[in-house]
């Protein structure tokens, strides 16, 4: 803060000392360079040679095409003045202890020279804008002093070797290539900057550039009234005396705090200016946001009506939220499905369980407005329904009676719409009642249920096989009233009471059948004591027992539904050998 009062003095100074000192260069301590007066030098250097050690040299405002040396200990002070190396070799050498230069703009070194070379000790340099050099500052000499400078553009800002104080102690430069932050926004970064070539620092960079203030407010909404807070407006060489508000609608307001009530909602373009006590002024501005309105969401369903019937969907349902405010903007939407916790929503949301939903939902726009929150329903079935059958469907019991088969639909969400079924590939019915399958055969009955919401089950089938018959059964032999010698059919007889006569072993022959369920076996009995089980044709069973005397023979059939038909054959046997 210092050298900037020092300038502001000298500055004001100026013009009183032209008025004496027009064309009179006589002085042994002021030298001046530019201006109107007469005896003024043109060039810098100029001045310089002209000078001696604890000279100071005013230079005016302008720009000197010149690469200077400094060879003696003089006080250079620049007043909106630019040196300009015209990318030839080094902008400025300085070569003499105690040497101080400020108030310049230093520019355009050679393609490896520097802005300002410093092979000398005791030297400060203040204030100055040093930009677009290959080297900003160059140095390897020590005690030197460099503070309140504007490093921009150069290919490397400084390269210092010596080990030199690039701060005040509280106030550095400020660097184009500082990455660091400013978290309490004083104006000072938060953390040194490293000077090339040794183990300088700027412990205290600025965070804007030097030489006027600089404006920087914050605002905070209250519906239509706003509040405004210049006191972070930053200026490192003078102190901020004028605070004076434009805000956007016609209406001006000074002082550091202040408060506005708008009219309506808007975008307004606020000002902020402020006016130090050097009399140098900055300003900003930015769009300030009055937004009273909530923002408006709408919800877009994929698929975007039920697909299913009965207003039912048979998907999951996809959830797409879009909100809109037209001012602040949309800061979150959130959204819940029936009593679930609210989510914010993120781009994904669905619904994908079965039953009714009662989804809700709404937006915060970024100033706090929440929009009434909205609703709708819809419902989702996604799950086929089931049949149950009755018999057992893939049941392999016959039937001897007829038969009464029940079709039972169930779902557990939007509930059965209809239980459709057909016999031996029919056409498809509604099931109504029981039904009774009264005739014989095999049949086939397909069916399947449809829910309230157009889910189809997958046709299922099943039998029901019924037999009422009993299979047919013939004796072929021993037949009644026949002889029969060692097995073989000799002759038929008469007189003895239709017994069939047999000398010799017995050979039964026996012809079943059965068109519907089929034989399941053939039962042999001699005087009702089972001889013996034949359960595939030829149903053939052959006694050689010793045995004299009369006997009944029984055959007993059986078809695979449990019908059955018996016979008899009374017999007269001649059997001594076993």
């Amino acid at each position: 803060m210092k050298y900037g009062a020092v300038l502001l003095a000298i500055i004001i100074a100026l013009p009183l000392v032209t008025v004496q000192l027009q064309g009179d260069a006589s002085s042994p301590s002021v030298l001046y360079v530019g201006g109107s007066g007469a005896g003024n030098y043109t060039t810098i250097q100029g001045a310089i040679n002209a000078a001696n050690d604890g000279d100071t040299i005013y230079v005016y405002p302008g720009t000197y095409k010149e690469n200077i040396v400094v060879s003696k200990g003089v006080n250079i002070v620049g007043t909106d003045a630019t040196i300009d190396g015209g990318k030839v070799g080094d902008a400025v050498l300085i070569t003499a202890n105690h040497t101080s230069i400020s108030g310049f703009r230093i520019e355009n070194s050679s393609t490896t020279g520097a802005g300002i070379v410093i092979e000398a000790c005791y030297v400060e340099i203040h204030e100055c804008t040093i930009k677009n050099n290959f080297y900003g500052i160059y140095t390897g000499y020590c005690n030197i002093s460099i503070s309140h400078n504007n490093f921009l553009g150069n290919s490397h800002n400084a390269w210092d070797t010596g080990g030199n104080d690039w701060d005040d102690g509280t106030e550095g430069n400020y660097w184009d290539d500082y990455a660091g932050s400013d978290e309490n926004m004083d104006g000072i970064g938060d953390s040194p900057y490293a000077i090339e070539g040794g183990i300088s620092f700027d412990n205290h960079p600025l965070i804007y550039p030097y030489g006027k203030p600089v404006a920087i407010f914050m605002h905070t909404p209250n519906g239509f009234q706003m509040e405004f807070d210049g006191s972070f407006s930053i200026d490192y060489s003078g102190i901020i005396e004028n605070y004076t508000w434009d805000f956007g609608d016609g209406n001006i307001s000074y002082g550091q705090k202040v408060n506005h009530t708008y009219a309506s909602n808007g975008i307004y373009e606020v000002t902020l200016t402020v006016k130090d006590d050097n009399g140098k002024t900055g300003n900003s501005s930015k769009e300030v946001i009055v937004d009273t309105e909530a923002p408006s969401t709408t919800c877009s369903l994929i698929p975007p009506a039920p697909n299913g019937e009965s207003e039912w969907y048979i998907s999951g349902v996809w959830l797409d939220f879009n909100a809109s405010d037209l001012l602040s903007g949309v800061n979150y939407t959130e959204y819940r499905v029936d009593s679930n916790d609210w989510e914010e929503y993120t781009g994904n949301a669905s619904v994908k369980k079965d039953g009714s939903h009662y989804i809700q939902y709404y937006s915060v726009d970024r100033y706090g407005n929440s929009e009434t929150v909205k609703h709708f329903s819809l419902k989702i079935d996604r799950t086929p329904p089931y049949t149950i059958a009755e018999p057992q469907e893939n049941e392999s019991t016959w039937y001897r009676t007829d038969t009464i088969v029940t079709l039972e639909g169930h779902d557990n969400t939007s509930g059965i719409y209809a239980v459709k079924y057909r016999i031996n590939g029919g056409v498809f019915v509604q099931y109504n009642q029981e039904i009774n399958i009264t005739s014989e055969g095999i049949h086939t009955i397909e069916y399947f249920s449809k829910d309230i919401a157009g889910n189809a089950e997958k046709l299922k089938s099943m039998e029901v096989k019924i037999d009422k018959t009993a299979p047919s059964l013939d004796v072929k032999a021993p037949r009644k009233s026949y002889l029969y010698i060692m097995g073989r059919e000799i002759m038929p007889l008469d007189g003895f009471d239709n017994s069939a006569i047999i000398v010799g072993s017995m050979n039964v022959d026996a012809d079943v059948r059965d068109k519907i369920s089929g034989v399941e076996k053939a039962e042999f009995y001699v005087d009702n004591a089972l001889k013996q089980t034949v359960s595939k044709a030829p149903y053939i069973w052959t006694w050689n027992e010793v045995a004299v005397g009369p006997y009944t023979l029984k055959v007993v059939a059986y078809d695979n539904a449990g019908n059955k038909v018996s016979t008899e054959v009374p017999f007269i046997i001649f059997n001594l050998q076993y």
